[in-house]
């Protein structure tokens, strides 16, 4: 009789257990609104988001409630490479009123459209370590985001039903600006200045010592030796989203160069900007480390094609700061821009093109013909696009234009 009373008890206990796990999720490490880092309980990786695209095959098994890769999520064990990264920075934000369904957000889009139309629930699986389940429902049936059970260094994510596994959980990690933090990492040493491009989808403050910078004008016209852009400071140091910037960094280690992430809705400045700015590079290769031609490497390709004769990237021209020719090694797979950073697109330019302040941009361009070396008839604007030839200059509309390297006046 006393066996009975015990069993039914527990059965009551376990009822109310269950009940309390789906009504009242305990969130240790998530609290609301806000950016972190998602690492996999079991690979120990880091989720970074490396696309906006999904192949078709998988997308369509994830919506009928099936297993499937979504290859735009990748994991990185390497933590040398997350903290750089800002697409290891997901904004995660409460769903309406719900307290466990979250939309996350991350390289200006929400993984929504990513894992096939799947709005992820978070709950605590309460295993005393502070880690996650991250779930979804598709056609009635419960889906879970897990890692690849690999000790590769990289890896994609996979939704399937099981939830068992330790690479089934995650931690939700807050950014804090000492155990998880965004840190700019220079590429471009001059002296003892270090400098880098970058191209983020959240708006950034930077830290102490650092500072920000785009491009206003730029003089780029054929035949110019000396070619010169207008680089002007963000005073502020605060950096709007989805604004390419040059960045002078405190020195070559991220820990230096920490920046703080604001909300879109703080920031409201805009400038006028010549530089562009790219999210991705993506191009799935193949097991030897080479593109992956297949139709499913063609879906999932989003890479933007460097062209030498349009487009310049972050260098040195004669000991001082600049735009020029990209190398292979300035590229992802020696053909493609790199993602998050900014390059600056020209016109008919030369090789290089060199950054100076407001007052030195405008000597410069009132001293283009001491460079001049060849005749050229036709005509550009200060922003050195070409607007015409010498031929019909009269019946361009007023204003000031550069003509065989010289200023010219059309009234």
């Amino acid at each position: 009789m006393e066996v009975g009373i015990i069993i039914r008890n527990m059965k009551r206990l376990t009822a109310i257990l269950i009940a309390s796990f789906c009504i009242m999720p305990m969130f240790a490490q998530l609290n609301g609104n806000g950016y972190y880092r998602i690492q996999n309980v079991g690979s120990s990786r880091y989720m970074s988001i490396v696309n906006d695209r999904a192949d078709a095959t998988n997308k369509n098994a994830i919506k009928s409630g099936g297993s499937g890769n979504v290859f735009a999520l990748k994991t990185v064990k390497d933590y040398s490479k997350i903290v750089s990264d800002p697409g290891s920075i997901v904004y995660m934000e409460k769903n309406g009123t719900s307290g466990s369904e979250y939309n996350l957000k991350g390289q200006g889009m929400y993984t929504y459209t990513l894992t096939g139309g799947m709005s992820l629930k978070v709950y605590d699986t309460k295993d005393g370590d502070n880690s996650y389940w991250l779930y979804g429902a598709q056609a009635g049936m419960t889906r879970f985001l897990q890692d690849i059970e690999s000790t590769n260094d990289e890896e994609n994510i996979k939704i399937t039903s099981e939830r068992d596994k330790a690479i089934c959980k995650w931690f939700i990690k807050p950014i804090d600006q000492t155990n998880e933090y965004l840190g700019i990492t220079p590429d471009v040493t001059i002296g003892d200045k270090h400098y880098t491009t970058i191209y983020y989808s959240f708006p950034i403050k930077l830290s102490s010592g650092m500072k920000a910078y785009y491009v206003k004008n730029t003089f780029a016209g054929t035949g110019i030796a000396n070619q010169v852009a207008e680089m002007a400071e963000i005073a502020d140091g605060i950096v709007p989203a989805k604004t390419p910037a040059i960045i002078e960094c405190n020195s070559t280690d991220p820990a230096d160069n920490k920046v703080t992430l604001l909300n879109e809705g703080e920031v409201t400045a805009s400038y006028k900007n010549d530089l562009k700015g790219v999210f991705f590079s993506y191009v799935k290769l193949t097991l030897s480390g080479k593109e992956n031609t297949t139709d499913l490497g063609k879906q999932l390709k989003n890479a933007t094609t460097y062209d030498a004769n349009t487009m310049r990237v972050l260098g040195i021209v004669d000991g001082k700061l600049g735009f020029v020719k990209a190398s292979e090694s300035n590229l992802n797979l020696g053909q493609y821009l790199p993602a998050n950073k900014a390059y600056l697109p020209v016109y008919s330019a030369g090789d290089n093109i060199t950054l100076v302040d407001a007052a030195q941009y405008s000597a410069g361009i009132e001293n283009l013909t001491n460079d001049q070396t060849t005749k050229d008839s036709k005509v550009y604007s200060l922003d050195g696009i070409c607007v015409g030839n010498e031929n019909n200059f009269e019946e361009l509309p007023n204003g000031i234009y550069i003509v065989n390297g010289k200023k010219m006046v059309k009234n």
